[in-house]
């Protein structure tokens, strides 16, 4: 679960660098905007993973 949330936050982080880069922008803001989606896509990976119901071969 660590590993999903953590590697969701360095895609959004890098990819939106890479987008700054390429637009040549002086304020980050598609590295903020990558961080927050990286941030919401691990957090939504992980609680679905967590809540999500046990089979029948847990029980």
């Amino acid at each position: 679960m660590a590993f999903q949330l953590l590697s969701a936050i360095l895609l959004g982080a890098f990819g939106g660098q890479w987008i700054d880069r390429k637009m040549g922008n002086s304020k980050p803001i598609a590295t903020i905007i990558g961080s927050l989606l990286g941030i919401s896509t691990g957090l939504y990976l992980s609680l679905k993973d967590f809540i999500k119901p046990p089979s029948d071969s847990e029980q």
